[in-house]
């Protein structure tokens, strides 16, 4: 069983699916998502230190079934304690063919498992159903209830809206500056100062998202004053569809998991010999 610790960082923590197999990238990482958890997958166990290292008190779930064998997984799992930055990871193993009573081949003095060991099994609904009470118990979403993400550094990320101002038809564009699958941020330009207002409604927005457009209606929730001007923050319809929401979330975590990657693009990979190491450990070989 997994340690409950819904005392986790407010802000929540991010949630690694590590060397994942087909099952778990095509339905639970997409499922997961659609409920609000911040996921992302590394295929690799040699990038994961670089991501938990920028990323503390997150959780990472391993599939131990390739890459290094169980001895091997078992000293690269010991390693965190090694370095303080890794210590807060919360660690535990998610694998598709490993047989009952072979957890013990995992199992070390030297190694907690607060995200426990699962098996992925057939019934995909049962496993998204355990994962996301797994990771609600420790505090994987924190206080917040959507997953966002800033939008600054992406040039194609922009609302449009027709206005009808003295009978004349005015096509208004703005910069998204961050969004998630509830509200929409933007940049207010000057021209539209005295237009927006708390209440108003924008219909028909066109949400450029990348590569991505919909349309949803939208209505003002607050305008807010910045060093760098107004910022409004726009609230879906009550009425906006699934669909609609699904292009919004699949662009967040579309762009989480493009930043995370950038992030360590120029980091060096983690090439310690695992295997050498936990014969050095004296650890069980299989």
């Amino acid at each position: 069983m997994a340690e409950a610790n819904n005392t986790g960082p407010v802000s929540g923590r991010k949630v690694f699916f590590v060397n994942t197999s087909f099952a778990v990238t095509s339905t639970l990482v997409p499922e997961l998502r659609d409920r609000e958890f911040e996921v992302y997958t590394v295929e690799s166990y040699k990038d994961i230190k670089n991501m938990l290292r920028q990323n503390p008190d997150s959780i990472c779930l391993f599939n131990t079934d390739s890459q290094l064998s169980p001895a091997a997984w078992v000293s690269f799992f010991r390693s965190f304690k090694k370095e303080i930055a890794l210590r807060s990871a919360i660690i535990g193993i998610l694998s598709d063919r490993m047989k009952e009573g072979e957890d013990h081949l995992f199992k070390d003095e030297n190694v907690e498992y607060k995200a426990g060991i699962h098996t992925v099994g057939k019934d995909l609904n049962v496993l998204t159903n355990t994962m996301e009470m797994l990771l609600t118990d420790l505090g994987a979403k924190g206080r917040r209830q959507y997953v966002r993400v800033s939008c600054f550094k992406e040039k194609k990320t922009l609302l449009f809206w027709m206005s009808d101002t003295d009978r004349r038809n005015i096509m208004h564009q703005m910069k998204i500056l961050d969004i998630s699958s509830m509200t929409v941020a933007v940049k207010v330009p000057e021209t539209l100062e005295r237009e927006l207002f708390e209440g108003k409604v924008l219909s028909s927005c066109n949400l450029v998202l990348n590569s991505k457009q919909t349309i949803a209606d939208l209505r003002v929730f607050m305008i807010k004053k910045t060093p760098h001007g107004k910022v409004a923050i726009l609230l879906l319809d009550d009425t906006t569809g699934s669909p609609i929401r699904t292009i919004i979330k699949k662009f967040i975590a579309e762009t989480l998991q493009n930043n995370m990657i950038l992030s360590i693009n120029d980091m060096s990979r983690d090439n310690e010999d695992y295997a050498e190491q936990a014969k050095i450990d004296k650890l069980p070989l299989e």
